[in-house]
């Protein structure tokens, strides 16, 4: 079945209105403002620069850029070799030619594309062309093929540069992707909250590098690591900084592990998950502000949410669980 904006409910043309970041009509200014969020590169106007009015919308969610861009004429971009990031394309209208190392894509509704860190990016695109685009770190997306494999790329990654929409992988990634980006245009409270942001990100970039890593390593860049030590490091890194927004991938980076195996450790000795002990560390951590505050100056939703819970309710249960008692109870002593 062809998939289409409509298929992802992706029709609010331009998107990320609430998140602007510049719109013009001077195509010097449209450059420099685009370097800003990405990387210098060039600019040529094929058509009369009266057509020309860049809309330049998006922002930073869980650590990936997610933005909205057209330029309304007909515009070669050119930004050559990307070195800090990948970059996913997806045309909401219109059509655009994207050369990845050379290799023409042509890119439509039912056809993205991804140029990598060490690939070498040029683009065509039409008067009446508007993409979603995804900004992906270097570190974020070897991260998630480290989780992945268990193994550091310790060579170029190379993606395969087309995603077809059309088939049941690429269209499921997608679902992943609209459900952010409808929780960022609708101002939802859970993209709004860094950890559940990270999260979804960080499924975002794994199912990505799942998809369209064609050279996985088959030899770890570096020797094994004891797996009770790991775990060990990993407890320090939780304890010692339990207000960060901690990712799988990037636990799963610095003990030297797999994500999965990281997690079997982890449990075999914590019986527990990584993501679940951070969850105990700052329960500890709220119990600990709850017993020193009184109701007159602090609330629960305060305390909750400065240690990671989204949810209210959901913190109460766990909390109560954890406990034998209730939030309130704790802050009423």
């Amino acid at each position: 079945m062809a998939s289409t904006t409509e298929d992802h409910d992706l029709r609010s043309v331009p998107m990320f209105d609430r998140h602007p970041i510049v719109s013009t009509g001077d195509p010097e200014e449209a450059r420099s403002r685009v370097s800003q969020t990405y990387r210098e590169h060039g600019l040529q106007v094929s058509d009369s620069a009266r057509q020309f009015r860049l809309t330049h919308n998006g922002t930073l969610a869980g650590g990936i850029g997610l933005y909205f861009m057209s330029y309304g004429a007909r515009v070669r971009i050119s930004p050559g070799a990307l070195e800090d990031f990948a970059l996913v394309q997806i045309p909401l209208h219109g059509a655009a030619l994207d050369r990845i190392d050379g290799t023409a894509i042509d890119t439509h509704q039912r056809m993205g594309s991804i140029a990598g860190p060490d690939n070498s990016l040029e683009m065509e695109w039409a008067s009446d062309t508007a993409k979603l685009v995804l900004y992906i770190p270097r570190h974020t997306l070897e991260g998630a093929a480290f989780a992945l494999s268990g193994h550091r790329p310790h060579e170029a990654m190379q993606l395969r540069p087309a995603m077809d929409f059309t088939q049941p992988a690429q269209r499921s990634w997608f679902g992943l992707v609209r459900s952010m980006v409808q929780g960022i245009q609708l101002n939802s409270t859970l993209t709004a909250n860094s950890l559940v942001s990270s999260r979804m990100a960080d499924t975002i970039v794994l199912g990505l590098v799942a998809n369209q890593w064609q050279n996985p390593v088959q030899q770890r860049a570096r020797g094994p690591v004891a797996e009770s030590d790991a775990v060990d490091l990993v407890v320090a890194m939780l304890e010692e900084a339990p207000e960060r927004t901690w990712r799988m991938v990037d636990l799963a980076h610095a003990a030297r592990l797999s994500a999965r195996t990281l997690s079997t450790a982890f449990q075999k000795k914590m019986q527990t998950t990584p993501m679940g002990y951070l969850q105990q560390v700052r329960l500890r951590g709220a119990y600990r502000d709850l017993y020193a505050a009184t109701p007159v100056t602090t609330t629960i939703a305060e305390v909750a949410t400065r240690w990671g819970f989204a949810h209210l309710s959901r913190f109460s249960a766990v909390y109560r669980e954890t406990f034998g008692e209730l939030p309130s109870e704790t802050l009423k002593r």
